[in-house]
């Protein structure tokens, strides 16, 4: 069994091994591994398809050598049943041989397993990650980083939502900053953790959420905080942050 990483960092590694594999030094093997473990819908892919995300700049005939070739390293660094097969044209990845903690993630998350979602993921899909000359494949990469990043900030935020109605302030802030710090630039996340730190008494606390913010933003975009910002950061000076921000409502725990 081998397990593939792919949130917050790279790596492939057998379940009872902590080695490095060497495939991660292979790209254009590597990609098509991640590409049949995470592509929607999951399952069964057509060579073809493959062939123009992956190796666009070579002829039909050059092409399925070159996916041939690749399916053929897998299988010997993997085993042969990793990759299967039906016919020329179809070919998908056999999960009992790999696992994913992308595929894990969004499967806690379609069962409600909040908590344990957000503890997989670690961070941005494939960190860092390119492939020359494959447009295709870094579009798809693109969307899906895009697409997991706000799966797992609007999880964080249930879980503070949750907490927060529940009565447990500590792990509603917790959950916030987690939430915030997926959340890269975005000011509505900060906005947020800055209104649960005052309504849990800590207004110096939220005060610094917004200088983080302040400095994130002059560095990054040479810009400040909006008006909305600025005006939550007076009332939360002013001790009416309570009254200007309204308590989240419990969550349903199934995110789709």
């Amino acid at each position: 069994m081998y397990d593939l990483i792919t949130l917050g960092g790279i790596d492939l590694q057998r379940t009872e091994s902590s080695a490095p594999h060497p495939l991660l030094g292979q790209r254009k093997r590597f990609a098509l591994l991640a590409y049949l473990a995470l592509a929607r819908p999951r399952g069964i892919h057509r060579r073809s398809m493959l062939l123009g995300l992956l190796w666009p700049e070579l002829g039909a005939e050059h092409g399925r050598s070159a996916l041939r070739q690749a399916v053929h390293g897998l299988r010997r660094s993997l085993g042969e049943k990793v990759i299967r097969s039906r016919g020329d044209e179809e070919i998908w990845l056999d999960g009992s041989v790999l696992s994913c903690d992308a595929v894990r993630f969004e499967e806690a998350l379609g069962t409600g397993q909040l908590t344990h979602a957000v503890e997989l993921y670690q961070g941005p899909l494939l960190p860092g990650f390119y492939v020359d000359g494959a447009s295709g494949f870094e579009r798809w990469l693109e969307d899906e980083r895009s697409r997991l990043r706000e799966r797992a900030v609007s999880a964080a935020w249930r879980l503070a939502g949750n907490a927060e109605v529940g009565g447990d302030l500590p792990a509603a802030v917790g959950w916030a900053r987690l939430g915030v710090h997926h959340s890269e630039h975005d000011e509505s996340s900060y906005r947020r953790l800055m209104a649960i730190l005052a309504r849990s008494g800590d207004r110096a606390g939220a005060i610094a959420a917004y200088l983080q913010l302040s400095r994130r933003l002059a560095h990054d975009f040479d810009c400040a905080p909006s008006a909305e910002t600025d005006s939550l950061l007076r009332a939360i000076k002013s001790k009416t942050a309570s009254s200007l921000v309204t308590p989240p409502r419990p969550h349903s725990v199934t995110l789709q």
